[in-house]
């Protein structure tokens, strides 16, 4: 399993990337914190081949990437990434966070190192 770190670099979101124990993919896992004391809670499976497409579209200098299900969009331009959770029943709410360049710089090493294990079928 990945190591649990959050990746930004403020005290009250948080953001983290786990390598899936039946070693499908990942998950994006983000914590909300809002000023009423509540937390919106997104995780996010994101199979290899997902993860691997966003990976090359993020060479570029300015790119979008949707999950299919529409849980998870992520949209590049140079050096920051604006991602943008899906809530998938009611409230139906959309939730977007901005990285600043640090903290896209750290998604992306994590993602990029993040492989699936050497097992038969993968």
């Amino acid at each position: 399993m990945a190591e649990q770190k959050n990746l930004l670099d403020r005290n009250d979101d948080t953001l983290l990337v786990v390598k899936d124990t039946e070693n499908k993919g990942i998950y994006l896992t983000y914590l909300a914190h809002h000023l009423d004391s509540t937390v919106d809670a997104f995780n996010v499976g994101i199979s290899w081949k997902s993860l691997a497409r966003l990976l090359e579209r993020a060479k570029r200098k300015v790119f979008s990437w949707e999950m299919s299900d529409h849980a998870l969009s992520i949209n590049g331009r140079e050096e920051q990434w604006t991602l943008a959770f899906t809530m998938l029943s009611h409230p139906f709410a959309i939730i977007t966070l901005l990285l600043n360049q640090n903290e896209t710089a750290r998604l992306k090493r994590v993602l990029a190192s993040t492989e699936p294990s050497a097992q038969p079928g993968n």
